[in-house]
């Protein structure tokens, strides 16, 4: 069964979920060849924090990081690591924030320099599904 959100949860899941958004597009523009997804994690995390909120995938379950992140064939929920990424990888962010006792998530899958055109025509397609769903 939902809980019907209130008004004062809705303001504040929009008001989070915009923070996060934009925490989001800051890390996703950030990744270039050679950095890491652990670099990002941190990142991520001190810009959360700085916010007033807390990472939600942080200890949940026992994950250890603010975000997951899946290079190429990792389909979701990767963990980051010191690899560095490379010219033509596809990465995926997910990204979660505990704001104001609330919850919001976003994701986002981002091309690493110049990539496939099969890559290009994944992400055309699959943004273009995303839309078509919302």
């Amino acid at each position: 069964m939902l809980d019907k959100k209130t008004k004062q949860e809705i303001k504040i899941l929009r008001e989070g979920g915009q923070i996060l958004g934009s925490i989001l597009r800051t890390v996703a523009t950030s990744a270039k060849s050679g950095m890491t997804g652990i670099e990002l994690d941190k990142k991520a995390e001190e810009m959360i924090i700085k916010a007033g909120g807390k990472p939600s995938f942080k200890g949940y379950q026992g994950f250890p990081n603010t975000l997951c992140i899946s290079v190429n064939q990792t389909v979701v929920h990767g963990i980051p690591s010191d690899k560095p990424f490379e010219e033509g990888d596809l990465v995926g962010f997910d990204i979660g924030m505990e704001y104001k006792g609330m919850h919001t998530d976003t994701a986002m899958t981002v091309p690493i320099g110049k990539v496939s055109s099969e890559a290009e025509k994944l992400l055309k397609i699959t943004k273009q599904s995303l839309e078509v769903g919302i």
